[in-house]
């Protein structure tokens, strides 16, 4: 039985361009107050309160950051948070000094910073707010934006720094990026220990992703359920491998555990 439904982000909630996959809304609407529904994504908590909003949805827990901070939406409080605890001073002064924006979140144990101007540095980026005042040792997350050699160059020297990852470079908005993360921290780490913690056992946990992101938790997870557009590495180590986000593979996957059809899904 299904009591924890963790759903990815981008790819799985929404296509690719943004928008909610086809009849998503509906199909959020069918899903039992008794299953409570998780987001787990490596967007900021900015920007994934602006998805919920846009889906007109109700708020439980959201595992942001690739896992790095865990926040219960309802009571905004920090659920869990995995910060780097190393000495990023030096990256950060390179940065400035390479002409990156530079970013961090911060966690706090009542939320006002991240939900009121959600993070706590600012260096021209949206979504993070506030002068920075906290040292970066107590940062769940670090961030920079720029050209595309400047960034390389800045990841080149970030991957030599024990205890941090560079957990992903890509392009948005004409800008590069690359973030990092603390060691052995991941969606999976978040996900089992939070939800542990809140009573629901392994196998009463269904996830739902489509990225190398998602793999571990979907090989975690009671139920591991892949977008037909997932990676290869995603679908081989999932347990069902569902529709495309562009054709409403999430929506009929809802409806279907809102009907306990699941069972039917993976072969009895």
């Amino acid at each position: 039985m299904i009591r924890l439904l963790v759903l990815d982000v981008d790819g799985t909630l929404l296509t690719y361009d943004e928008s909610p996959g086809p009849g998503l809304h509906a199909a959020l609407g069918t899903i039992s107050p008794k299953i409570a529904v998780w987001i787990a994504t490596g967007r900021r908590l900015a920007e994934l309160l602006r998805v919920v909003e846009r889906l007109g949805w109700r708020r439980d827990v959201a595992v942001c950051l690739n896992g790095a901070l865990t926040v219960d939406l309802k009571r905004r409080h920090v659920l869990s948070a995995h910060q780097l605890a190393v000495d990023l001073e030096p990256l950060w002064e390179r940065a400035e000094k390479s002409g990156l924006q530079a970013g961090a979140v911060f966690p706090t144990a009542t939320l006002p910073d991240l939900f009121g101007s959600p993070g706590l540095v600012n260096c021209g980026l949206p979504g993070y707010g506030g002068p920075r005042r906290r040292p970066l040792q107590e940062a769940c997350y670090m961030s920079v934006y720029g050209t595309r050699p400047a960034v390389l160059k800045w990841a080149a020297e970030a991957t030599q720094v024990e205890g941090v990852r560079v957990y992903s470079e890509w392009e948005r908005s004409g800008l590069f990026h690359a973030e990092l993360t603390p060691v052995g921290v991941t969606k999976q780490v978040a996900v089992s220990q939070v939800s542990a913690r809140l009573g629901f056992a392994q196998k009463e946990v269904a996830a739902v992703g489509d990225a190398a992101n998602d793999v571990a938790l979907l090989r975690w997870a009671g139920l591991g359920v892949a977008m037909g557009n997932a990676t290869e590495d995603a679908q081989a180590n999932a347990d069902l491998v569902i529709g495309r986000v562009e054709e409403g593979g999430l929506a009929t996957f809802l409806r279907q555990i809102a009907r306990g059809d699941v069972r039917e899904l993976v072969g009895g």
